[in-house]
């Protein structure tokens, strides 16, 4: 069952002149953003996000409403608009006047137990595809957040493997994670995205997978309980 999703330092001229030049949001501590949505449950939405579709999700109002999924997705402190594309993945959109655009399409729950955490204890890889027309793999970027720090600091995804495009415009970005330590295999944040904060500029993402190092997909939902 796929749960619905409603929901700076000067760089640059361009940039400063599109987003406020307040400080970038932290990670977050209580991501709640209760803005757009009923909150219904669909079972086809997004069904391409997750290359394992057991992985069930929701957003943070749904959350702060008492659901209880294997992850949150959404915005960081209402600094992009998602949206369901036709692809059946997620389409993120820059929101300007803000002082950075991101948010996270893997995040452990709120509502989740003390203790829990996302397991990437035996994941080798974090692998999906990307597509934008107006957005380059050096201009958008990931981090992955554990329970205590930046387990991969917010990085290009050019300096990762990238493929080349397929005919429909997908690059396939994989993410190796085998250096990471022990302490920083307790996730918080599975996948976090950034864009340019820039008017009209967006990405779409489907297929995430969290492989082992055969490519197999990891149960990563083990330790997060409610």
């Amino acid at each position: 069952m796929k749960i619905k999703l409603s929901f700076l330092a000067a760089a640059a001229v361009a940039l400063l002149s599109a987003c406020s030049q307040g400080a970038a949001p932290g990670n977050p501590v209580n991501t709640g953003d209760p803005a757009g949505g009923d909150g219904a449950l669909f079972e086809d939405f997004a069904p391409n996000l997750f290359v394992d579709n057991s992985i069930t999700y929701g957003r943070w109002e749904q959350i702060l409403g008492g659901l209880k999924p294997n992850v949150a997705i959404g915005d960081w402190e209402a600094t992009a608009n998602l949206e369901n594309a036709d692809s059946g993945g997620i389409k993120a959109s820059a929101v300007t006047g803000k002082g950075w655009s991101a948010g996270t399409l893997a995040q452990l729950p709120d509502n989740a137990a003390a203790g829990s955490y996302i397991d990437f204890t035996d994941v080798a890889k974090v692998r999906f595809k990307v597509r934008s027309d107006n957005c380059s793999t050096a201009e958008l970027k990931f981090k992955l957040v554990s329970l205590t720090a930046d387990a991969i600091p917010e990085s290009a995804l050019s300096t990762f493997t990238v493929s080349a495009a397929d005919s429909e415009g997908w690059k396939t970005v994989t993410i190796p994670t085998t250096s990471l330590s022990a302490v920083n295999r307790k996730i918080k944040v599975a996948f976090t995205f950034v864009l340019p904060c820039i008017e009209g500029r967006w990405a779409e993402y489907k297929d995430i997978a969290f492989l082992d190092g055969s490519d197999a997909n990891v149960n990563v939902f083990e330790h997060v309980t409610f």
